[in-house]
């Protein structure tokens, strides 16, 4: 498997497990609110994997597929984009903790996920250079 992989991997189930674990301290940062800190390990997790992914791309560049390519550049644009949603909504759910914002948060956290998923599905799919 290749290091890049196995890292991300590990953190991507690393945060699984922790995320499926117990409460928050009502006292601490989060105020006892798992979604919230859930919302957060996700974005973390995907923000890694998504970084990864493209600084990968650009190192090799010049050998991998052109579509790894393309997928790549269609990430750069859009990723900056699903950043600022997740910070936008997340802030509205700090703010107002709403099932309407918990929704809104939910849904750009699917998106990330999805493009974490497609970065993953080129770095498994695409042999590193030796």
């Amino acid at each position: 498997m290749k290091p890049i992989l196995a890292k991300n991997l590990l953190a991507l189930l690393g945060l699984v497990i922790i995320a499926a674990c117990g409460t928050l301290d009502e006292s601490g940062p989060y105020k006892g609110d798992k979604f919230l800190y859930d919302a957060d390990a996700a974005f973390i997790a995907a923000h890694d994997t998504v970084e990864t992914f493209l600084k990968w791309e650009y190192a090799n560049r010049a050998i991998v597929p052109k579509e790894v390519t393309a997928a790549a550049d269609k990430l750069r644009d859009e990723y900056p984009k699903l950043h600022a949603s997740f910070y936008l909504m997340r802030d509205a759910y700090v703010a107002n903790p709403s099932g309407e914002n918990k929704v809104n948060l939910q849904n750009v956290l699917s998106l990330l996920r999805l493009a974490t998923t497609e970065a993953l599905r080129y770095t498994t799919a695409t042999p590193t250079p030796k």
